[in-house]
């Protein structure tokens, strides 16, 4: 299923260069790729497979070369009538809570720091000093050691069951039953998700990060109701921000143009105009504020097919109206966003 799962990143049907995506898919960040990720709805798959070989995806796409589920178009590739159907093979919803860009970095710690406060909490409970941890890892230990020591422990079981009950109540019900199946406590052995079915590893993989990330999305969006849980895992979960953009960020909201951000941070401009970029991706309420030239928003005002979008070259249009190419940019992901979401 792998080479199907591959192979559906190009379902988007438009004609692009395979590298591209190879680099996204190894975790590189540079902004040509995130926004070839933001362009083709890949964005979530960023650095899903970062030990994939470049030996390796060239004789996937020459295996698809060869079944016509992909065809040349000089140096860019496009999907076929035959490749569209082959990806039909792929099972639906596997992937659709996984988002790499915003939890990858931290994912296994996150989920093992939960995993064993749960066992520990649960221990806790009945009262019982000696049993064996999951974990003897120092991180892990040393942390979840020191979050239990400042917890109070007035009510402090009821409540650490109560965050539990809270997010398995949002998760969809397949994922909070076999989340759940993994825990350990008191006279109870979790499963590891290898264990739960008879999918290929892959797929199974595939499935069990899809419900990490579904759980860590409740999370993120619920820290007010979680406080003993993110006490734990909140410093965990930054790991996955880009602290530099957020400079940046705060920076560009406090009225400092690109120019003066690059000044006060020492940094280049262009890097200032990637963080902008990356900003722009990546948060649904990003206000793009654009002043361009009239005729290019009456270009973009008046322009209703995708692909002339995403296919727009920056060369072409400044040719007729000049402006920056962060600008050219910033106004593909707007319009590219209004299309899509409304907004």
């Amino acid at each position: 299923m792998f080479d199907t799962f591959i192979l559906s990143l190009f379902a988007h049907g438009y004609k692009v260069k395979p590298s591209t995506l190879f680099h996204l898919l190894k975790g590189k960040r540079s902004s040509s790729v995130l926004v070839y990720g933001f362009f083709y709805q890949s964005l979530q798959y960023v650095g899903l497979f970062p030990k994939l070989s470049e030996e390796k995806y060239n004789q996937l796409l020459k295996d698809f070369f060869q079944k016509r589920y992909l065809a040349h178009f000089g140096e860019e590739v496009k999907i076929t009538e035959l490749g569209l159907k082959q990806v039909e093979h792929f099972p639906k919803g596997l992937t659709s809570h996984i988002d790499n860009y915003h939890f990858a970095r931290g994912e296994e710690k996150i989920w093992r720091l939960f995993l064993f406060s749960i066992q520990v909490v649960s221990e806790f409970t009945h009262q019982e000093r000696k049993y064996l941890p999951i974990e003897n890892t120092p991180f892990y230990t040393t942390l979840v050691k020191r979050w239990f020591a400042t917890m109070n422990k007035e009510n402090f079981s009821e409540k650490f069951k109560e965050e539990l009950i809270f997010l398995l109540d949002r998760v969809e019900i397949e994922t909070a039953n076999e989340l759940a199946l993994q825990f350990t406590g008191h006279a109870r052995n979790g499963l590891i998700y290898q264990q739960m079915d008879k999918e290929e590893l892959f797929l199974q993989t595939l499935k069990h990060k899809n419900q990490l990330h579904e759980l860590f999305k409740i999370m993120v969006e619920n820290v007010a109701h979680i406080p003993l849980l993110w006490a734990l895992l909140g410093n965990v979960f930054k790991q996955n921000h880009n602290l530099s953009m957020n400079q940046t960020k705060n920076l560009l909201i406090n009225g400092n143009s690109l120019a003066e951000v690059s000044e006060k941070r020492g940094i280049k401009p262009s890097t200032v105009a990637d963080h902008l970029l990356e900003l722009a991706l990546v948060e649904e309420n990003f206000d793009f504020q654009l002043k361009l030239p009239t005729e290019v928003q009456n270009f973009f005002a008046i322009t209703t097919n995708e692909e002339t979008i995403i296919s727009l070259r920056y060369s072409e249009l400044n040719q007729k109206y000049p402006l920056e190419f962060v600008e050219f940019r910033l106004a593909q992901i707007a319009w590219i966003r209004r299309q899509r979401h409304g907004r």
